[in-house]
């Protein structure tokens, strides 16, 4: 939807490849942080810790989001022929603005 925003062309195929890559990249530092939780955790009482991320996990979750942004731009730009101020709006700027306000929202909470 968001390369129709854009004003590029309609391929779902590389949209689709576009999105599960992009996802995988974000998804893979998830997948890392459960895979290594019960090694570093020794009940599961302290494995609720997690949720209360440090400033190491948060510094590495906004980096991880960062690429995942970077990279759906380039994709986006490369992969299809789409407009690139409308592309850096709803690549860059609207995944960032809810990025940031989903960091907001769980360190009020």
């Amino acid at each position: 939807m968001r390369i129709k925003w854009s004003k590029g062309n309609k391929s779902f195929a590389k949209a689709g490849r576009l999105t599960l890559y992009t996802n995988s990249i974000f998804n893979t530092f998830t997948i890392i942080v459960y895979i290594a939780a019960p090694f570093i955790y020794k009940t599961p009482r302290e494995f609720i810790s997690i949720l209360y991320a440090s400033a190491f996990d948060a510094v590495t979750m906004i980096l991880f989001a960062a690429i995942t942004i970077y990279l759906s731009y380039i994709g986006v730009t490369t992969m299809t022929n789409v407009d690139k101020k409308r592309a850096g709006f709803w690549f860059v700027i609207f995944p960032a603005a809810f990025y940031v306000i989903i960091v907001i929202i769980a360190f009020i909470l």
